[in-house]
């Protein structure tokens, strides 16, 4: 039998109490790592705190990956990234799912370096069995500026501030639609970028269906970049 609540059930006036809060403020008080933005339904979430091992990356041939303890936005742990330099000259954290129904998704993760990296690039890539969709921001540490990809980089945002620092991490999240082939929104720290209007490269692809969520940092070969990844999330049904 369903339980609930009545309809006066908020307007009982109380004295040792206050009325109550929505889930997702809940969430967070009880340890939930969705603190920054609340929207979407909960797919998939990691706090790298057990490890790894629920995540897939890839590294060059002098590049690394390693479970850290040395800085973390949540909790303890995080991902440690060391770029290649001979070979890929990147590294990147990815997250395969069974292809959920068609929605507007959302990634979102916590990143930081105290580095000279290249470039950062947020990735949902999207297999129905029918299309290939794929939704791509990239934001380039030198120049200060985000672009989106359509199949070519384009430049939506100018004179974006990062800070090099690995105690502080920025937290970015992507959304796009895959039931219109249109990007949603970028969200990066405490700015949100309105993106309706650009469409994702969709593309004839009979593979089989599954959503793949990828961050990359890209360095160079001067030097292996440090970066360190936290707090990756993905949600459905976003608004």
């Amino acid at each position: 039998m369903p339980h609930g609540t009545g309809d006066w059930a908020d307007l009982i006036p109380k004295s040792t109490v206050f009325g109550g809060i929505d889930l997702g403020e809940l969430a967070v008080r009880l340890g939930s790592n969705n603190f920054w933005d609340r929207r979407g339904n909960v797919i998939f979430y990691d706090d790298f705190q057990s490890g790894i091992g629920r995540v897939g990356w890839l590294v060059g041939l002098d590049g690394s990956i390693e479970w850290s303890s040395e800085h973390s936005l949540s909790g303890g742990y995080s991902v440690k990234f060391s770029t290649d330099k001979l070979l890929l000259l990147y590294t990147l954290i990815r997250k395969f799912l069974p292809c959920p129904p068609k929605s507007a998704f959302g990634s979102e993760v916590a990143i930081c370096t105290g580095e000279d990296i290249v470039h950062f690039r947020w990735s949902m890539l999207y297999y129905d069995g029918t299309n290939h969709s794929v939704f791509r921001v990239r934001y380039t540490l030198a120049t200060e500026i985000l672009e989106y990809w359509d199949g070519d980089w384009h430049t939506f945002a100018t004179d974006v501030k990062f800070a090099k620092s690995v105690d502080l991490f920025h937290i970015a999240k992507l959304v796009a639609d895959m039931e219109t082939g249109k990007y949603v929104r970028f969200i990066f720290d405490n700015v949100t970028y309105d993106m309706g209007k650009y469409s994702g490269d969709v593309d004839l692809d009979d593979t089989s269906p599954y959503l793949d969520v990828e961050v990359l940092g890209f360095g160079d070969e001067d030097d292996n970049y440090v970066w360190f990844v936290d707090d990756l999330i993905v949600t459905q049904n976003e608004p």
